[in-house]
């Protein structure tokens, strides 16, 4: 039996109240030679694919978005690739991967409408990390080492999930191998026409890990008395290095980290809540703070003066964790982020503070 015959024809849709028919599209459409539009995934359709159609709604789903899957992570319920703006419009479409704890904006992702556990696509596929030989697929470590919650350890920064701040990691199966998002996080850099990946130099240099970095020349080894700041972003295409006090400065464009003031932590120090909300609430908050910055024309904005959730305002937010803060996002969405109970998006650190920044 083929594939095409292994797709039914008639399905139900979670939020469409009529059935959907799989249809030729020049059928429907024949004025458009057939082509027509995805009313979930917005994607044009030209190369003759047939969609899932209902006649009185003139609604159309793709195969994709229409059929849904099962995931290892949720396997009590199907998956429908849904769009978040949708799902969520409360939230501008913002959301929190169940998979790897990552807040994301307005896209496709996978939804499941019974419990609305969501996952993204980088956690369903898996990623590949260089030094290792099989994809890694995020895991919720405090269940999978539920002897010791909390004390997972990366296998690239000899971290612990308490030091990173998260009970989140890319997880091999087959070999037991764990990888923090730090570790993973493919960084690009002005000084260098490849990616770069933070990286154990034991794993890239082997015998004493020793390395330079390319920029300032300095030379590092294992006993360098600040570990992870000894640890070299490589290239794994040219075997480029670069330290971490050379590549911080190109890094905070995109949300680095700013040195809190003392004095101004013990301000609001007190008014930090002993318990932290750690899940996402079923039920939204009943007010999202908007920005008033609304009316500033995105296509004047450079890349890295957009918001990393959003993308449609400009940063200007501190979020605040520990004593430093990234400048990453707008008002709006750290605000979101913060009523949610999300981690700070660049570094996964919980949010104590959201300060507006304003801009002379």
């Amino acid at each position: 039996m083929s594939e095409m015959q292994q797709i039914p024809r008639l399905i139900n849709y979670p939020t469409h109240e009529h059935p959907l028919e799989l249809t030729e599209g020049i059928k429907i459409y024949p004025q458009y030679n057939g082509s027509w539009k995805c009313d979930n995934c917005e994607l044009d359709k030209t190369n003759g694919e047939k969609p899932y159609h209902c006649q009185p709604c003139q609604f159309d789903l793709c195969i994709n978005c229409a059929l849904p899957i099962r995931h290892l992570r949720h396997p009590s319920h199907q998956l429908y690739r849904a769009n978040m703006k949708n799902v969520y419009p409360q939230y501008h479409g913002q959301w929190r991967c169940d998979g790897c704890d990552v807040t994301r904006g307005p896209e496709l992702a996978y939804h499941c409408f019974h419990d609305q556990f969501d996952i993204c696509d980088r956690c369903v596929q898996g990623q590949n990390l260089p030094i290792h030989q099989h994809p890694l697929k995020p895991v919720d470590a405090a269940k999978l080492y539920d002897n010791a919650p909390g004390w997972w350890a990366c296998d690239c920064c000899k971290r612990h999930g308490t030091e990173i701040g998260s009970r989140f990691s890319w997880h091999c199966a087959l070999c037991e191998f764990d990888c923090c998002v730090d570790c993973l996080a493919e960084r690009k850099t002005p000084q260098h026409e490849h990616p770069v990946h933070l990286t154990d130099p034991m794993k890239v240099y082997g015998q004493n890990g020793s390395w330079s970095c390319r920029e300032c020349r300095k030379q590092f080894t294992t006993e360098n008395p600040e570990p992870n700041r000894g640890r070299p972003y490589h290239c794994f295409d040219c075997g480029y290095d670069i330290c971490h006090e050379c590549i911080s400065p190109a890094l905070h464009n995109d949300g680095g980290d700013i040195p809190m003031d003392p004095g101004l932590r013990a301000t609001y120090a007190h008014n930090t809540p002993s318990a932290r909300v750690t899940s996402r609430p079923h039920q939204p908050p009943t007010e999202i703070l908007v920005d008033d910055d609304d009316d500033v024309n995105i296509e004047n904005l450079d890349e890295s003066e957009r918001c990393v959730i959003c993308c449609s305002r400009r940063k200007n937010a501190t979020i605040v964790h520990g004593n430093t803060g990234h400048v990453c996002c707008c008002i709006s969405c750290a605000n979101t982020m913060q009523q949610r109970g999300d981690n700070c998006p660049i570094c996964r650190a919980p949010i104590d503070l959201v300060i507006k920044q304003f801009n002379s």
